[in-house]
């Protein structure tokens, strides 16, 4: 107990993150959750929806998702106690359903109104908002690229989600930004140093024995392609 306390705050959000992982990994409603999140979110972008909305979309799905992921938790708790079926188990499994719904609900119901002022909306408009908003197609690109991290450590069970493994999540994200500013600001001087940055950033990881030479190339070629992809994509 006294060395769980005495962890420091980058081995604690590992575990949160590996837990985040196991539930999603082992829960067939929590990957319907988080997908249908990511869609409803990405939707809410290209309509146009203002940040305070965009806030509320992300409360709602949050709250949706944190009460099945209790509820998951709960379940296995149960389960290991009485593994037999057992009557009120049976029901407190019911209840823990029922309260989900309740919350999926809700949620339900703040998404339409929230939506409903958009719709209809023409298609064009929406890639017309994304090509002139260069901080969507940025937060998107880090955004997709640490989750691409985070799968390809989990897919192949090396290293922890924001230490070691493959690929260098140091090296994506870095190479990533590098990608950003240089796409964004068309400026060769502000280009050049990012990208000595970048390359910083990944030497100091092999430096440290972190990472290989592999994982942080393939850290760099994640970053730069699936921020170039994002771009090619909405601009």
């Amino acid at each position: 107990m006294n060395d769980f306390r005495n962890r420091n705050f980058l081995d604690r959000l590992n575990d949160a993150i590996e837990g985040m992982i196991c539930v999603f990994k082992e829960q067939s409603n929590m990957k319907l959750h988080l997908l249908a999140a990511i869609v409803i979110f990405g939707v809410g972008v290209f309509v146009g929806m203002k940040k305070m909305e965009l806030a509320i979309v992300v409360l709602a799905m949050g709250l949706i998702i944190f009460a099945e992921m209790v509820n998951s938790c709960l379940e296995m708790i149960l389960d290991f106690i009485r593994p037999e079926y057992d009557l009120h188990i049976n029901k407190i499994k019911k209840a823990l359903a029922g309260s989900v719904l309740f919350i999926g609900a809700g949620g339900f119901l703040i998404l339409y109104i929230l939506f409903s002022t958009y719709i209809p909306y023409p298609i064009e408009n929406g890639f017309q908002k994304l090509r002139g908003a260069d901080w969507h197609l940025s937060f998107f690109s880090l955004l997709f690229v640490i989750g691409i991290v985070i799968l390809t450590k989990a897919l192949f069970k090396k290293g922890k989600p924001l230490k070691g493994g493959l690929p260098s999540g140091h090296s994506a994200i870095a190479f990533s930004i590098w990608m950003i500013i240089t796409l964004i600001t068309s400026n060769l001087l502000a280009s050049t140093l990012v990208l000595l940055l970048a390359i910083m950033i990944s030497g100091s990881r092999l430096r440290s024995g972190i990472h290989d030479i592999w994982e942080v190339i393939l850290g760099g070629v994640i970053g730069v392609l699936m921020t170039l992809t994002i771009f090619q994509l909405f601009s």
